[in-house]
């Protein structure tokens, strides 16, 4: 033999056995060759130790039942028998991969793909179903893949649904299957299992072909069985949302929690994947839930599953709806009457520790003791938590140990799931009751963290004021997960306050801050700092969020505040830093929902200009609410987000989503005002002046980021920018006293064509990227628009990061002797520099003027070159120098690199330059014949500016017109 196969030597004048495939726990597989007919083969043999009983019977039922089943996208039957004591049966050799390998590597496969192999796979179950025989186990490692097609293997734990009682494989109450892609049925142990149980493990398996990861998963089996058994699914389009709506109806359809309400059978399902006209008519309704993988699970109003420990069966029982945020504490058991006092001390010590502890509530102690007759024991911890409807319960025993000292140990369950979520055991004097509290309410809080996101539950220090700062923290995160910043700032100065060595209390401050809108000022930097300063002694988790958090804070000081005079390299090495954490933070931590949110906030803000940045954005938004989907800030800026890449419709969407979690509070105002505002029956209705009138500034400012990317007839973003401006609070949004208003309603102007009022608006305070964009559209006249930039210029010490941005107007103008005065400083700073990042930056300087005063020599040869030393990341809001290298390309023919020119990062910008750049690209795109990216860009210039100034209409008339030109193309 070729390899070592114990058990097969029997076989050796038949097969040749070259060396093992896979090994599970019941089977082995082996690569063999077929001498009689010249083949290869794979050999699967059931483990010698388990020749016997009930796992044999299962093989030898799998090798009955796959010898019955003839499909194409089945595996085929070619041998079986028994030799040398082993079960064994000979089939196909695929050569190619499992489906788990594959989404192991790809995580998520193309659309039609998926739907292909879904629909394959289906046609293959619904020929099983025909015949009796259900699966019972589909999973990507069950699906083989090979030359583009699937093929189902392993009925190993199939069974007849027409065989009789005592022949069933299954006993009863046992759940076999994998706990990812169980139907409810099959999770909850019932024996009638039919082919519909295969749908919704199918629908499992096409839901994580699309999204990349299965419907429901959780930190443990039963975890993940009570999501199954609970929780409604999740839509494709939130997680994905080029997922078509009748793929998602049809995926939804067959995750339906009872069998009656999923499609009759698989050649159903697999026609609603392929039919766009497909409704689910007998499923639940569908709403646009996120997937909930961190959460505690609230079970249904009068049932309750309880998992028996030991025992992979569920069992359904009646019972009370246990409150997740609820404990019950029970009086420690004493070994005699002496230890009494403190068992009374501990419990009301205890229960005020955590009572408040975030969302933690506890029941009263006197409720508990008037009732309480049990011990330290599973069942008595399960009665008590039942007795209050408390999903949490604690019981404990006081043992002496030496003289003047005791033991304190104590368990915590959950009484839902009968399980034991943790042990702790603490040794105390007699005396020092309050430490002991201290320890086991951290104790529990850390326990309670593992079940559902409640903040970090490790105390700042050991300190007497620990317990009451850990306390006032984790009600700040309450109130933070919420976006109730106005409760949540208090909060955590309480904190940090009781404990000045607080540092992620420091963080969330700064946090905080930034969340109300309040600009970018010094308590943002002070409390960003201070917390990196403190982070040592942290756990690793902990410790990359704070260093983020400092990493950004001093990143934001070096490239927001003039007087700073930061130089290029700082910003660099900073930014550089800054993000190298946040891949370590998402490689270590891949389920830590923060995490995934605090890389988004940067992407979004200090990333620069890249291509993909804003789609990458919305995925680490994404990916965050998967993981806690009742973490509000994320939904924030992902409805800002979707209005900016999809539209409002998909930013309805998640306004939605959001609604559904959160009814009260400002940030429930302001979705619900947004999401009136989206429609466009409803913007001029009553309701909505009367909202828009008692609405804060900061309110208003919440509304206007999504309405900045939708440009509708009535101009609903101009409309709610002019009243923040005009709102008598308006100065609030930023405390340093700069015309952030005046900002806002000037950009809205801009980007909807308006550049002689937007330029109005900024006499006083103007922006050193949209002025000198607006000027370049003759916004004002020339040499009123030049003193202001030269202004500028001087007000930023002539940087060159910052004045390589207004080169194109200088060029604009053919001020030459300006360009070479530029040119000169630029090749001066980087031969003096002693750092890489200030050199490169003045490098850009020159090359830039260089490349302005070629093309004042009508050189454009030397001008390509010169713009060509200018990359897109090295000089991020360019625009005009990105336009004019894309122009150079356009007229040499080197059309598609003109469009890699404009691509990077347009989704994320609204100054009318980028108008300007889509225009351009659109034209490029249709020389190429990418119609459907023409049609995109024609169609937001036209949109955008169709009621703006001359020189803007103008632009938008061209792009209506070659959006009409394109729609009638055959």
């Amino acid at each position: 033999m070729g390899a070592r196969a114990d058990g097969l030597t029997g076989l050796a004048d038949r097969y040749r056995i070259e060396r093992e495939l896979g090994n599970g726990a019941t089977a082995v597989v082996y690569l063999a060759f077929d001498l009689r007919h010249d083949r290869h083969v794979a050999i699967k043999v059931l483990r010698p130790e388990l020749t016997s009983g009930f796992s044999s019977d299962r093989f030898l039922r799998e090798i009955k039942i796959s010898a019955s089943l003839q499909h194409p996208h089945i595996l085929s039957l070619f041998d079986s028998g028994e030799v040398d004591g082993s079960v064994y049966c000979v089939m196909p050799y695929v050569n190619g991969e499992t489906l788990r390998a594959r989404l192991k590597r790809e995580k998520a496969l193309p659309i039609e793909e998926a739907v292909r192999l879904s629909r394959q796979i289906a046609d293959a179950l619904a020929c099983a179903h025909a015949q009796g025989v259900v699966h019972r186990d589909i999973k990507p490692e069950n699906i083989l893949l090979a030359d583009g097609e699937a093929f189902v293997a392993d009925f190993g734990i199939a069974h007849s649904i027409t065989a009789d009682t005592s022949e069933r494989l299954t006993l009863t109450g046992m759940s076999l299957g994998t706990p990812h892609y169980m139907s409810p049925e099959q999770a909850a142990g019932e024996r009638n299992v039919d082919g519909r149980s295969d749908i919704y493990s199918l629908g499992c398996l096409t839901y994580e072909m699309l999204a990349g990861e299965p419907p429901f998963d959780g930190p443990n089996a039963q975890a993940v069985i009570a999501r199954h058994l609970q929780q409604p699914a999740p839509s494709l389009r939130i997680v994905r949302q080029t997922v078509p709506e009748h793929i998602d109806a049809a995926v939804q359809r067959a995750l339906a929690k009872a069998p009656v309400d999923r499609f009759p059978d698989a050649a159903a399902f697999a026609a609603a994947l392929d039919d766009s006209h497909a409704r689910p008519s007998r499923a639940a309704p569908r709403t646009s839930r996120l997937p909930t993988s961190r959460i505690a699970i609230p079970l249904a109003a009068a049932i309750v599953l309880a998992l028996v420990a030991g025992r992979a069966a569920w069992n359904r029982v009646a019972g009370p709806k246990f409150d997740p945020d609820l404990i019950a504490i029970a009086p420690f058991d004493v070994p005699h009457a002496s230890l009494a006092p403190l068992s009374a001390e501990l419990l009301g010590l205890l229960a005020a520790n955590l009572n408040g502890a975030g969302a933690v509530r506890v029941v009263p102690p006197t409720r508990v003791v008037s009732a309480w007759n049990g011990r330290a024991d599973e069942a008595s911890a399960v009665a008590l938590g039942r007795r209050h409807q408390s999903r949490a319960s604690v019981v404990g025993a006081i043992q002496s140990r030496g003289a003047d000292s005791v033991r304190l140990t104590a368990a915590l369950y959950d009484a839902d799931s009968h399980r034991l979520l943790g042990d702790l055991q603490v040794v105390v004097s007699v005396g020092r009751m309050d430490r002991a509290a201290d320890s086991l309410a951290v104790g529990v809080l850390q326990v309670l963290g593992r079940e559902r996101p409640l903040g970090s539950s490790r105390p700042p220090s050991s300190g007497p004021s620990a317990m009451a700062a850990l306390k006032a923290f984790l009600q700040g995160e309450v109130a933070y997960r919420r976006m109730d910043w106005d409760a949540a700032q208090p909060l955590y100065q309480r904190a940090a306050d009781l404990d000045t060595n607080y540092a992620l209390a420091f963080h969330r401050l700064a946090q905080v801050r930034v969340m109300q809108g309040s600009g970018i000022d010094s308590l943002i930097w002070f409390n960003g700092l201070r917390a990196g300063r403190l982070h040592r002694g942290l756990p690793e988790r902990d410790s990359l969020v704070v260093m983020i958090d400092s990493l950004q804070a001093a990143l934001w000081y070096a490239v927001t505040v003039s007087t700073a005079r930061a130089s290029d390299s700082l910003a660099s090495v900073l930014t550089h830093r800054l993000f190298a954490t946040h891949e370590v933070a998402t490689r270590r931590y891949p389920d830590d929902p923060e995490l995934w949110y605090l890389l988004s906030v940067n992407l979004g803000n200090l990333a620069g200009p890249a291509p993909r940045r804003h789609e990458n954005t919305f995925e680490a938004l994404n990916r965050t609410i998967a993981l806690d989907s009742a973490f509000l800030p994320a939904y924030r800026r992902a409805i800002n987000l979707a209005s900016s890449l999809h539209g409002p419709d998909t930013a309805r969407r998640y306004i939605s989503a959001f609604l559904s979690r959160e009814t009260k509070g400002s940030a429930a105002d302001a979705a619900r005002l947004l999401d009136l505002l989206f429609d466009p029956k409803r913007a001029r209705s009553k309701d909505a002046e009367r909202l828009l009138a008692a609405a804060p500034p900061n309110l208003l400012r919440e509304v206007w980021g999504p309405l900045l990317w939708w440009y509708d007839s009535s101009e609903t973003a101009a409309r709610v920018a002019r009243r923040i401006l005009e709102h008598p609070d308006a100065s609030r949004l930023d405390p340093r006293g700069i015309s952030y208003p005046q900002f806002l309603y000037a950009l809205t102007l801009a980007s909807r064509g308006h550049a002689r009022q937007a330029c109005r608006e900024m006499t006083e305070s103007p922006h050193w990227i949209l002025f000198p964009q607006l000027a370049l559209l003759q916004c004002t006249p020339r040499d009123s628009a030049d003193a202001v930039i030269v202004r500028m210029a001087e007000g930023y010490g002539w940087l060159p990061r910052r004045v390589v941005i207004w080169v194109p107007w200088w060029a604009s103008i053919g001020d030459t002797t300006r360009l070479s005065r530029l040119r000169m400083r630029g090749d001066s700073i980087a031969r003096a520099a002693t750092d890489d990042a200030s050199r490169t930056s003045a490098r850009v300087l020159a090359s830039s003027a260089r490349a302005y005063l070629a093309l004042a020599r009508h050189d454009t040869t030397e001008a390509l070159a010169r713009f060509r030393d200018v990359p897109d990341s090295l000089c991020n809001f360019c625009d005009a120098q990105r336009l004019a290298k894309a122009r150079l390309l356009g007229t040499r023919g080197f059309t598609r690199q003109a469009v890699d020119v404009l691509s990077g990062d347009l989704d994320g910008n609204n100054f009318p330059l980028a108008f300007l750049l889509r225009l351009q690209r659109a034209r490029y795109s249709e020389q190429l014949g990418d119609r459907e990216s023409a049609l995109d860009d024609y169609g937001r210039v036209a949109s955008a500016w169709a009621r703006g100034d001359p020189a803007t209409t103008d632009s938008a008339e061209v792009a209506r017109l070659a959006v009409e030109r394109l729609r009638r193309a055959p």
